[in-house]
């Protein structure tokens, strides 16, 4: 029981350090948001360029000839468009701020949507709420546009990391709480068995 506790403890200190990283890596990104934006565009670009090459070679895996041609090419197809995003970081940076764009556009009316789906219920408020932000600011980045494309991708991705790392941090703050419990209820337990040692010898 000891060990685990200790292995607990241990695993919610790592959580804690990762946490923290994470607020300052999002400190930085919304800091920076043009330079971690175009960061963020070099590593998507990197993955699609992976993604292509692993496809045409694993295309000689398939077992009919044309597939084989087909599925060589279209990695081919793929790691060029990795390579082109690569060259062309601006682009790419502004790909994904439309993509971001598009997101907010479908996320506002599927809220919406399913705001009127639950309209009896008590969770409608929320999701109406939900809807109108991601409305807006889609709203709002196509007025600025192209201006809001050197910046969104880097605040977003910057304000994801910051919530992820709270909640990582605060993950952990729970698991130190849960060990404290246990490790205070094994020392009351301790002392009444001490208690009832004495009263027996006696």
């Amino acid at each position: 029981m000891k060990n685990l506790l200790t292995l607990l403890k241990e695993n919610a200190k790592l959580n804690v350090i990762g946490g923290i990283t994470l607020l300052l890596l999002g400190a930085l990104c919304i800091n920076l948001p043009y330079l971690s934006g175009l960061t963020i565009a070099g590593f998507v670009s990197l993955a699609v360029i992976a993604y292509g090459i692993s496809t045409s070679i694993f295309a000689f895996t398939k077992n009919k000839v044309t597939h084989k041609i087909l599925a060589f090419i279209s990695g081919i197809l793929v790691t060029l468009l990795g390579v082109f995003m690569l060259i062309n970081p601006v682009a790419n940076l502004y790909t994904l701020a439309m993509i971001s764009v598009c997101y907010f556009i479908i996320d506002g009316v599927m809220n919406l949507v399913t705001t009127y789906q639950i309209r009896k219920t008590k969770l409608w408020g929320w999701s109406l709420f939900h809807g109108i932000i991601s409305l807006a600011l889609a709203a709002s980045l196509i007025v600025q546009w192209p201006l809001s494309s050197i910046y969104i991708v880097g605040t977003l991705v910057g304000i994801r990391f910051i919530f992820n790392g709270l909640n990582i941090v605060l993950l952990a703050s729970t698991g130190f709480g849960v060990v404290d419990a246990i490790e205070t209820s094994q020392k009351s337990d301790n002392v009444e068995d001490e208690k009832v040692n004495k009263v027996q010898h006696a």
